[in-house]
């Protein structure tokens, strides 16, 4: 099975949509590049750090602990060599702290826009492009603070830079 593009978010949500990351604003930043969503679930495969909704804490979703990382980087791993996609796009600070192998917490603005190639999860011996977004919740705000949208376009670009040039790396 080989997909051009490995989305991987934090957890499965609490009540399945139709398909992935249904209820969000990610379909939207990939028109901007000219990916319908129809391509992009065409050509993409989804999956998340906890491939199961990890319960509440308070109202909020309960943030995946360092310990539920380390139990399912192999899985995760063993998914990405299956699958060997041109870019793996990590969505929020939980995916991005766990494919970039970061314990401690992160700032997203520090990653959204640029563009890695490491191997993921700090394991393996094979490095993967690899670009961050930030999650694509209607209730997320980051996109509207001050260089943040300049940021994720940046990220976009690196997305549709490797589906339009996908030999310049494997």
């Amino acid at each position: 099975m080989s997909k051009e593009i490995l989305f991987i978010g934090q957890a499965l949500p609490e009540k399945p949509a139709k398909y992935p990351f249904a209820r969000s604003r990610l379909y939207k930043w990939l028109e901007s590049i000219e990916i319908s969503k129809e391509k992009a679930l065409e050509i993409s495969e989804f999956n998340a750090i906890l491939d199961y909704f990890p319960g509440k804490l308070g109202k909020a979703d309960r943030t995946p602990s360092w310990k539920d990382i380390e139990h399912n980087r192999e899985r995760l791993y063993s998914l990405i060599e299956q699958i060997n996609p041109l870019i793996i796009v990590a969505i929020g600070k939980v995916a991005t702290q766990a494919i970039l192998n970061h314990q401690k917490k992160i700032e997203l603005s520090s990653y959204v826009g640029k563009e890695f190639d490491i191997p993921p999860f700090g394991i393996g011996k094979r490095n993967y492009k690899t670009v961050v977004l930030p999650h694509p919740s209607g209730l997320s705000t980051w996109v509207y603070q001050k260089d943040n949208q300049t940021l994720l376009n940046a990220s976009l670009a690196v997305i549709k830079q490797h589906l339009a040039f996908p030999n310049q790396d494997k």
